[in-house]
């Protein structure tokens, strides 16, 4: 789970490269909040790029992207042949999904963890 503080640069850890298949790739991220459903689109660069292992991106909330509710998102991290498109339907392969949280300090993860409950609606 990646963490963003409201208002703070954030240091992003992900795997990316080894799913790679551009020669110079470009990362889209896209935001999808699970309370309201707003989706965000911007683009990052990866801050070290002399490693395989890992790739690093610092992610400034308020200034690269402005997330206005806080609690948890979907990310999802797409490369692509430039670094100009910000619509993630355009973008090349998909390279990762998983969860943020993105914090403004006033709730702890774990409160909101124990009072969350999901509702499924099965057909039976």
């Amino acid at each position: 789970m990646v963490l963003i503080n409201k208002g703070q640069a954030n240091t992003v850890i992900l795997t990316l490269t080894e799913k790679v298949t551009e020669a110079i790739p470009y990362f889209l991220f896209r935001f999808v909040c699970d309370l309201t459903k707003v989706e965000y689109t911007f683009l990052m660069s990866d801050t070290i790029l002399s490693t395989e292992m890992y790739n690093k991106f610092v992610l400034t909330e308020g200034t690269t992207v402005d997330l206005i509710d806080t609690g948890f998102y979907h990310y999802y991290v797409y490369e692509q042949d430039n670094n100009t498109n910000t619509d993630w339907e355009q973008a090349g392969n998909l390279l990762e999904v998983g969860k943020v949280w993105v914090s403004d300090g006033t709730q702890s993860i774990e409160t909101v963890a124990n009072d969350y409950t999901e509702t499924f609606i099965t057909n039976g």
